[in-house]
């Protein structure tokens, strides 16, 4: 691979993992445990790849083709992918406070559930409990995320009350999350492989426009989203027509999984000025995202 395809490949990676990545704050992921995450996963597709169908993973080649060392790896391949118990190390700094309020004696009432707490003080206080269990003695900071998310809340006598086990304030349903990661999956796939074989592609288009008026918006919206209705509607009795499905028998039979998604995606982005005659510079000028510095 030369010098700029790799780095046009780690710029793809970037920008794949922006959107991931808000996700992953929004429920209080922390970058230790997402680091310890896609090692998992760097480990699993390795094994995958070079094990050639083999009962036992090759440790030596997986080392080599991913940069880690072997008793990592050999960890990494015992750890089952769907149990979250094993990225509990480096924690966000906040969701180690709310689990450490839930499950440490010392900040459980009689009931055993989690105590309110004073904001200051050497002992049984939020600031204990932060510089105990957070690794940040800047008690001001956590508590500005945890009200943030909705997880704790102030009572009148000063003292702030848990609301919320976790980061994660029940906007998202987990039924919902595991369709985006199927359908954010199937995509990619679909990109990769355009990449890996553009003489077979599958069927993947984009039109976009960087100059349409917010007024109109909404507009041109709705009437995508009624032509996508269509090919959707049409799509689903192709794909359910009995006559290209596989009937279930007694015995397994190879099928293929094939569909297809519809998306608009949309951001708000500043078209520049039209540079004056007396600059000397003509032609359009590349639009900028809202928020980014002049040049």
């Amino acid at each position: 691979m030369s010098g700029a395809l790799r780095t046009a490949v780690l710029r793809l990676a970037t920008r794949v993992l922006e959107p991931l990545i808000r996700l992953l704050l929004d429920v209080g992921v922390g970058a230790g445990e997402f680091n310890r995450l896609s090692r998992g996963v760097y480990v699993r597709v390795a094994s995958e790849r070079v094990s050639r169908g083999q009962e036992r993973p090759n440790i030596s080649r997986i080392a080599v083709v991913t940069g880690l060392a072997r008793p990592e790896i050999r960890a990494l391949l015992a750890a089952l992918p769907e149990d979250p118990a094993q990225y509990s190390w480096d924690r966000h700094r906040a969701e180690r406070v709310l689990h450490a309020w839930c499950n440490d004696p010392t900040y459980l009432g009689a009931d055993g559930k989690p105590s309110d707490l004073p904001l200051k003080g050497p002992k049984k206080s939020f600031a204990a409990l932060v510089k105990l269990h957070s690794g940040n003695p800047l008690a001001g900071t956590i508590l500005e995320e945890l009200e943030r998310a909705q997880a704790i809340k102030r009572l009148p006598d000063g003292k702030v009350r848990l609301v919320s086990r976790s980061l994660a304030n029940g906007q998202f349903q987990e039924a919902t999350v595991d369709a985006v990661g199927e359908r954010a999956r199937d995509l990619l796939t679909t990109l990769a492989h355009n990449l890996a074989d553009p003489e077979h592609p599958r069927f993947e288009r984009t039109v976009a426009s960087v100059t349409i008026d917010p007024r109109e918006a909404p507009r041109v919206r709705r009437d995508i989203e009624a032509q996508g209705e269509s090919l959707v509607s049409a799509a689903t009795n192709l794909l359910h027509w009995q006559r290209v499905n596989v009937t279930p028998s007694d015995e397994p039979q190879a099928a293929t999984r094939l569909g297809v998604t519809v998306f608009v995606f949309e951001e708000p982005i500043v078209v520049p000025a039209r540079k004056s005659r007396s600059s000397g510079k003509s032609g359009p000028s590349k639009p900028k995202k809202r928020g980014d510095r002049p040049g």
